[in-house]
């Protein structure tokens, strides 16, 4: 009976690694779809339009330019140009069940240093990239520079928290930071646009993929690729093996 049970969960949870499967194909086809087009091409476009009417779904490929001023992570203290660190209060709490507690998280605090950075491409165009809207809140890619599990509470950092909610057992914090050093090379999937008579990339207003990568285009095309093999192998193990425990269970 219990293999039948596992192998049953295994089956239910299969749907999982094909959702996975799926976004990497449509991240895929959208990197193929959507061509790079230059800046300074761009920028005509958005002279000779009008910034209020402006509205271009494109893709750009450019470095990281240092910013304005000197800038210093918080936690890892690396020069560089963007940064973002979240601070994540760990507590222990009794679950349904069996008579002991399990681990969760809650975030009280983050930062990002900027909601924009700005890259110049390979056409000496330079553009403002907007990060608002971005899953994780930060480019793909960007370096995990700080990752620690300490008691400390962050006001030992200069980091203002706001309050738990959680009524759990906490038992410490977990600090994370990632970093865009200058000179990375960043792909940008979005809508460029005017604003303020400058040109800017960023979310897209009809809701369709919004992407800021480190590397180059054919990196994500890679790593999607890979994505999506790895998720297909997966699912397919698992089916097997759930049916397989689902038949030793009978048969025992």
């Amino acid at each position: 009976m219990f293999l039948i049970i596992v192998g049953c969960l295994l089956l239910l949870s299969s749907p999982v690694l094909l959702g996975f499967s799926r976004k990497a194909g449509k991240d895929a086809e959208a990197l193929q779809r959507t061509g790079t087009t230059p800046v300074p091409r761009l920028d005509a476009l958005r002279r000779t339009t009008g910034d209020a009417a402006f509205r271009q779904r494109t893709a750009v490929s450019g470095v990281v330019e240092p910013p304005p001023a000197p800038l210093v992570s918080h936690l890892s203290e690396v020069p560089c140009a963007w940064y973002r660190f979240e601070v994540h209060e760990r507590y222990l709490k009794k679950v349904p069940g069996p008579s002991y507690k399990n681990m969760f998280t809650e975030l009280v605090a983050e930062h990002s240093s900027s909601d924009r950075i700005t890259i110049r491409d390979d056409h000496n165009g330079r553009i403002t990239v907007e990060l608002d809207g971005l899953a994780d809140s930060r480019p793909e890619g960007a370096e995990l520079a700080y990752r620690q599990e300490e008691t400390e509470p962050p006001a030992t950092y200069g980091i203002q928290a706001r309050p738990a909610t959680h009524d759990g057992e906490r038992c410490g914090y977990e600090y994370r930071e990632w970093v865009v050093h200058p000179g990375q090379r960043v792909h940008v999937l979005g809508e460029a646009r005017g604003r303020d008579g400058a040109l800017v990339i960023g979310k897209p207003s009809d809701g369709s993929k919004f992407l800021v990568a480190i590397g180059t285009r054919e990196d994500l095309q890679e790593k999607r690729a890979g994505e999506r093999r790895a998720s297909i192998g997966c699912f397919v193990v698992l089916v097997a093996v759930g049916v397989a425990l689902i038949a030793a269970g009978v048969v025992l």
